[in-house]
């Protein structure tokens, strides 16, 4: 079965190095929802208004962060499949399903839920872990749902955004939501011999300033802006952009695909030449998104429990607090993985040589 699915991959679909265009990206959205865990959860759990140009700044890329991150999980997906069957069904175990349940314990341990566990519905979360928890699911159904042929596929992601609209808020909903951004994902790596045609300057240009309009939109409703009203497409019924809606999934898909265009050509200007500091950071964050992704968040919320006890409740402050701890957490959290067994079981489930002491020696 591998043999045959690894056989039917087109040469473009699986590349022999890592590309580091998608690390760019995959760092930049990460530093992005570390941002914007920072103004939240600061809201949620001490009641601080947001307030800051970050807070534009995060709501600008709101529709593109999270949406390219499983877009781009699903460019990688034929390197995947190519994979024995068996070893791919064990690896988003070992990487994805135990990461979800050790990070979910130290959540309730955050937030003090200790009998949490006790719940059925308590094991589908609603926090930061519906990432990880979506990611699985559809690393599961892919085997299955690859096998439709050719143009046939382009079903998959579509009908997912229109299962959207039937699903309720939750879960459901960002199966099928983020869900359709990861098999689109799949879809561009099948047909990427075909869309290098437009992979020009001109094109890139734009998709960015398509989406870019867009997301200025949403910045200025958020001060003020109403575009319509109660019958206005996309909009609810005091004129405010409805962005999960269906009609903006081909400008949210225009954005994500204006930002590969100019990050491999970020990427491509590098090659040969001194990278800037930016540069190298956004490409090791984005290396280790997996450590800086589940670190955020609980962090977060313990920085401001910490920091409303203390008095200290200003917005900004809160903010810089849980994004320097985040950050200084997770590059300790990347740099001690490589010395310590325990602190990489955070991250994914050791393997069998790294349990026996004997093999070790």
């Amino acid at each position: 079965m591998a043999a045959h699915d690894a056989a039917r991959q087109p040469a473009a679909t699986l590349p022999r190095h890592r590309e580091r265009w998608i690390d760019i990206i995959r760092g930049a959205a990460i530093l992005l929802v570390i941002a914007n865990h920072a103004i939240d959860v600061p809201m949620h759990i001490a009641d601080v208004t947001p307030g800051t140009v970050i807070d534009d700044l995060t709501l600008y890329f709101a529709p593109f962060r999270m949406t390219s991150l499983m877009l781009l999980s699903g460019l990688l997906l034929p390197l995947a499949l190519a994979k024995p069957r068996g070893r791919y069904y064990a690896g988003k175990l070992r990487t994805l399903a135990w990461p979800y349940v050790v990070w979910l314990v130290i959540f309730w341990i955050a937030t003090e839920n200790a009998t949490e566990w006790m719940r059925p519905d308590g094991w589908i979360t609603r926090s930061w872990l519906w990432f990880i928890l979506c990611l699985f699911l559809a690393y599961l159904a892919a085997p299955l749902l690859t096998r439709i042929p050719g143009p046939w596929f382009a079903s998959v992601p579509v009908t997912l955004w229109l299962l959207s609209i039937a699903a309720p808020d939750g879960t459901l909903f960002d199966l099928a939501y983020y869900g359709g951004f990861f098999f689109a994902g799949y879809l561009i790596a099948e047909n990427r011999h075909r869309l290098r045609r437009f992979d020009t300057t001109p094109t890139m240009l734009a998709l960015l300033a398509g989406s870019s309009i867009f997301a200025v939109l949403l910045v200025l409703q958020e001060h003020g802006l109403a575009l319509g009203g109660a019958e206005t497409p996309a909009t609810d019924d005091k004129g405010a952009i409805e962005r999960f809606d269906l009609i903006w999934v081909p400008v949210v898909l225009a954005g994500i695909a204006g930002t590969m265009l100019l990050a491999r050509r970020v990427r491509g200007a590098l090659d040969g030449a001194r990278q800037s500091a930016l540069s190298r950071a956004l490409q090791y964050v984005g290396r280790n998104s997996i450590v800086f992704y589940l670190v955020h968040y609980p962090l977060q919320i313990v920085v401001v429990k910490l920091l409303d006890s203390w008095g200290v409740t200003a917005q900004p402050m809160m903010m810089t607090a849980c994004i320097l701890a985040a950050l200084a957490v997770a590059f300790a959290a990347v740099a001690l993985r490589r010395r310590s067994r325990v602190v990489d079981a955070l991250f994914v489930f050791p393997r069998r040589e790294q349990l026996s002491p004997a093999r070790a020696r």
